[in-house]
């Protein structure tokens, strides 16, 4: 770091010290969620049934409940969350060409946070 003068440089190293635990705070403060809940289960489910549908219900960080679902064949993926706005958002996964893709779960781990009064959500998708 280059700087004009001692108070400067002092004040500058601060600031960065300061926003570096900042960030820091803000990637430590998520959590980790499994699925409450998925739907079909093997050994339990008729998975045929399903008919390449997969629901998982998990909780996100003030523990409302957020629904996804696949649709496999379509690459239809729609998220259902349960809070006192009642929020739903949807989409379709396609290829390059515009060809239907089929899409999966990835990673069975979610991380969910929150900033200010805003929860977030996350979670992976693969395309197969």
């Amino acid at each position: 770091m280059i700087c004009m003068s001692k108070t400067v440089c002092s004040q500058l190293s601060r600031k960065i010290v300061e926003d570096l635990l900042i960030v820091s705070f803000c990637f430590n403060a998520y959590s980790q969620v499994l699925p409450v809940l998925q739907i079909p289960q093997s050994g339990i489910d008729d998975t045929t049934f399903y008919n390449g549908y997969i629901t998982r219900f998990y909780r996100d960080f003030d523990g409302n409940v957020v629904q996804i679902y696949i649709d496999n064949k379509s690459g239809r993926v729609v998220h259902l969350w349960a809070t006192t706005m009642n929020e739903s958002i949807g989409f379709t996964v396609r290829g390059a060409q515009g060809d239907q893709v089929k899409v999966k779960f990835g990673d069975e781990i979610a991380k969910t946070y929150k900033e200010d009064k805003v929860c977030y959500f996350e979670y992976t998708i693969e395309i197969e």
